[in-house]
């Protein structure tokens, strides 16, 4: 578990931002894949859970080379 954290909602709509420090990047050599676990609870209990899996990673291009988390990729 990277983060956990609980939110009180109202209304119909929740915006939140997290920082994860020391993440792990997602690369070929190496897919670290973290999951995001969202579950609204009610009064009596869960009332619905979805999950989603992501890789954190960063492409771009500089000096006509593809980068991969800053490393070339060919």
């Amino acid at each position: 578990v990277v983060h956990t954290e609980t939110l009180h909602v109202e209304g119909a709509a929740l915006a939140h931002a997290v920082t994860l420090p020391d993440i792990e990047p997602w690369s070929p050599g190496s897919p670290a894949l973290y999951t995001f676990r969202a579950t609204l609870r009610g009064p009596g209990g869960d009332l619905d859970t979805r999950a989603e899996a992501f890789g954190f990673r960063r492409i771009e291009a500089r000096d006509g080379v593809l980068l991969l988390n800053g490393q070339p990729v060919y």
